[in-house]
This record gives structure tokens, sequence and C-alpha cells, in this order.
């Protein structure tokens, strides 16, 4: 008897031995337990903090592999600090695991771009206007591609949807860089006036100069 007690206790384990936890199941906000962590690497990431915040979202992430917010994070603050192959992993895992978020969609989308995965940009660009087709910010990334990829029919076609979607000034900024892009300066120019007052002037500055680029390169083809 006491030979059977005496095997049992040696197949059992020193007393003091634990079994580790498994990691909590996918969840798109961080758990209570590293709550702080991630408040801090937010905080960094917003102050512009990039080394900070990529390494507090590393120690939150260590605890929790599956938090989507500290996922995204993660590859945002990756993204900024030049490293967009690196910013990718993060990204198309919080992509994967959370297919009902915008956000893991479009910065996967910003990152692969960045990467020069012109393929793959679109594809998560196309999954962020699924679930929101009026988001400019995913559409400028579709458009980028397009335009990289010289798709101009592509590119009006997914304007015509967003503009049926959601009728905002951005598509004619968005859809002046095809036209000046094409050549087309006539139809530049009207988009360029349509442009005027977008929420973004950048957008209005970007059509501007690209608008005045192809007029310049179109009175230099008829001097030639």
């Amino acid at each position: 008897m006491r030979w059977f007690l005496l095997v049992a206790l040696l197949a059992s384990g020193p007393a003091h031995a634990k079994k580790s936890a498994p990691p909590p199941p996918p969840a798109w906000k961080c758990g209570d337990a590293v709550a702080s962590d991630y408040s801090d690497a937010n905080s960094a990431l917003n102050a512009g903090k990039l080394d900070e915040a990529q390494a507090g979202f590393t120690t939150v992430l260590t605890a929790e592999p599956s938090c989507g917010l500290a996922l995204v994070g993660s590859g945002r603050a990756l993204l900024g600090l030049g490293r967009a192959a690196d910013a990718v992993t993060p990204l198309a895992t919080a992509s994967s695991l959370f297919a009902d978020k915008l956000d893991a969609h479009l910065w996967l989308a910003r990152a692969r771009l960045a990467a020069g995965d012109d393929p793959g940009a679109l594809a998560a660009a196309k999954l962020a206007i699924g679930l929101k087709a009026g988001s400019v910010d995913a559409q400028k990334v579709a458009q980028q591609v397009l335009l990289h990829q010289k798709a101009y029919a592509d590119a009006h076609q997914m304007l015509a949807t967003a503009r049926a979607a959601a009728n905002v000034t951005a598509w004619s900024c968005l859809e002046g860089l095809v036209y000046a892009d094409e050549g087309d300066t006539a139809h530049a120019e009207e988009m360029l006036v349509a442009c005027q007052g977008v929420p973004d002037a950048s957008m209005y500055e970007a059509l501007r100069s690209e608008e005045h680029t192809s007029e310049l390169q179109s009175h230099s083809d008829l001097v030639c």
C-alpha cells in the first residue's frame, strides 16, 4: 500500500508544480490583467513614441496574443517605425481573427501597400470597404493600388460604387487623381472644382498638384 502511494505521488510531480494557464481566447479588447499596459502603450502610440509603444504592445501580446487592439496597435507602431513588412504580421492576425473590425483591415491594407504588396493591400482595402462603403481611408488605399497598376477602368468603377453608397466630396478628389494619371486634364480640372471644400484639405492639395503636373506634361507633349 505504501509502495502504491509512493508511485502515485511521484507520478503527480512536485506538490508545488502548476500547469501553465492557457492563453485567453481571441478578444478585440484586452483583458483587465493587461489593461494598464495596453493603456500606456496606446498613449505612447498617440504621442508618437513609437519604440515605447511597440515595447508596450509586445508586453501585452505576450500575455494575450490574440488581443485585437494590441495587435493593431503593434502593427501601427511598426508601420510608423518604417518596418512595414514586420507590421503585416500582427495586422494580418487581427484581420483574420476579427473579420468585423474595419481598423484591422484598413491598417493591414496600409501596411501591405507600404511593404510593396499591391494585391494584398487591395484585398485588405476591399474587406474594409465591404464593412463600410463610405470609408475614404480604405478607398484611398485601393485607388493608390489601382493607379500603380494603371487599372483606370477598375478605379472608376470602384468610385462609382462608392458614390452610390455615400456621395461625399472625397470621391471627386480621388477620381480627379485617376483622370490626371490618365492624362485627361479636362476631367481632372472638373474634379478639382468638385473637390473644393473636402474635409481633408490634403486631398485637394494632392489633386491640385497632380493636375498641374499632368497639365504641364500635356503641354510638353504638344511642344514635342
